[in-house]
């Protein structure tokens, strides 16, 4: 889609997917945005993961 808009970019895609790659194989877990790190671990973000299991188990008729 960027390509699309005319964005230039210096750094090719391939770049900066390896680059991100290593950076978040050196990064600690508890940095990261995954389930156990990050956005996932606030008071909201443990409330997302709430609404979405149940959502889930809606979905695959499983019952608490």
């Amino acid at each position: 889609m960027m390509a699309l808009a005319g964005v230039k970019s210096y750094v090719s895609p391939d770049e900066v997917i390896l680059t991100m790659r290593e950076v978040g194989e050196k990064l600690s877990t508890d940095y990261k945005e995954t389930s156990r790190g990050g956005l996932a671990q606030t008071r909201d973000g443990k409330h997302v993961e709430k609404l979405f299991e149940a959502e889930v188990a809606k979905f695959f008729g499983e019952s608490d």
